[in-house]
């Protein structure tokens, strides 16, 4: 069994606590040598000194192919720590060296892709913003004041609209998302096996559903950029689940439940994976969605660019996110009824669309909502950070 925590020596199950004092980080490290060699780094970090995060999470780290041919007694532990890491950290990794190959090949081909003139990338742009290419600023952050310093790449189940360059682009990303679906899936079963579930609760309709594959582009500082923009605001994500490698570039960082911000760091051959939204409104919240965020390290990284691939694994639209009877009973078991009617009240049973659809709302990609759209998800208790021009134009609808 190899199941560690990434940074540190460790036995075959996951150290509940990581070694005082474990090896340095790619942060930890950069921001060092920036120190050491002020001449060579000027801006040991873009970022106040008081916002640099040099600590690591040590996410654990498991093969899947352990739980697997796991005896039965053992495997139930395995996939107890497995939904543990899910639960009490919200991020964790897998090992992935079949899907090492790929993922090179995805890399070299959005840098050649994100490389190109950017009124050539605009070739690609659509108005359906989870389709094709996005310019830096289309996307913000719910309750986030700037919006987002990257550029990315959408690709959709069965997407056709290839860019020219590089001419390998479609058929890379489109084996990608196969490779990515099909995990998806195995990994949706041991969330369900851990939540005591049918796996038809859980990992049905993810291979129907509206899965997206992101290709992020984080540029480099520039001289005009404002200050307070970073790579990517603190955000939750939308989906179910998200899966992504480790990027050569540091920048990924997750907020504790002690509220404080930690890098996320993790082997090569591996792949991050991160709770969404969608799973904590079907857990009633006993696994939430982790707010993260990406910024520039800082250091040795201060001016690099960085590439990200990020798989969004949905469920399908019109599924129902009414909270799964076991989870609320774990999770209100020591709740007075009251407690536990108000605490349910921000898991109304709404549909994975709905829940969508009230997200791009809050973070503008949806920029003008009708008012039978705002009304209807705001009735079912969505809609909880709206963009203040919505609450403007609807003052009536949030004042009732």
């Amino acid at each position: 069994m190899q199941i560690t925590t990434f940074g540190s020596d460790s036995p075959p199950f996951i150290q509940r606590n990581p070694p005082s004092t474990p090896p340095p980080s790619p942060v930890q490290d950069s921001i060092s040598q920036a120190n050491q060699n002020p001449s060579i780094y000027p801006a040991a970090s873009i970022l106040p000194g008081s916002l640099a995060i040099e600590e690591d999470a040590h996410i654990p780290l498991f093969d899947l192919d352990d739980i697997e041919n796991a005896p039965t007694e053992i495997r139930k532990e395995l996939i107890k720590q497995f939904g543990d890491g899910l639960k009490d950290i919200g991020f964790i990794a897998i090992k992935a060296p079949s899907l090492s190959a790929i993922i090179k090949d995805v890399t070299k081909s959005m840098k050649t892709y994100f490389a190109l003139p950017l009124e050539e990338k605009m070739k690609d742009w659509n108005s359906d913003n989870s389709k094709g290419f996005s310019e830096q600023g289309r996307e913000t952050a719910a309750g986030a004041t700037h919006a987002d310093r990257k550029e990315t790449f959408f690709v959709p189940p069965h997407f056709k609209k290839w860019p020219q360059t590089p001419p390998e682009f479609g058929q890379v990303m489109e084996r990608y998302h196969t490779e990515l679906t099909n995990l998806a899936i195995k990994v949706m079963r041991y969330v369900a096996e851990y939540l005591e579930e049918p796996t038809e609760n859980v990992s049905e309709t993810i291979d129907t559903a509206y899965n997206l594959l992101r290709l992020a582009y984080y540029p480099a500082p520039k001289s005009e950029d404002h200050p307070d923009s970073v790579w990517a605001n603190a955000h939750e994500d939308l989906n179910a689940l998200t899966l992504l490698p480790p990027t050569k570039v540091p920048g990924l960082q997750l907020f504790t439940k002690d509220e404080r911000w930690l890098s996320v760091t993790a082997p090569e051959g591996s792949l991050i994976l991160n709770t969404g939204l969608q799973l904590e409104r079907l857990t009633a919240g006993l696994i939430k969605a982790t707010l993260h965020r990406v910024q520039n390290p800082g250091g040795k990284y201060t001016y690099q660019a960085r590439h990200s691939s990020i798989f969004f694994a949905s469920w399908a639209p019109e599924k129902s996110l009414a909270p799964l009877k076991k989870c609320v009973e774990k999770i209100t078991e020591n709740m007075s009824e009251e407690e536990r009617t108000t605490y349910l009240l921000q898991y109304p049973d709404v549909t994975v669309q709905e829940n969508l659809i009230s997200r791009l709302i809050e973070m503008g990609t949806i920029p003008n909502p009708t008012r039978e759209q705002v009304a209807e998800l705001h009735q079912k208790g969505l809609l909880q950070r709206p963009p203040l021009h919505v609450v403007e134009e609807f003052s009536d609808l949030f004042n009732s």
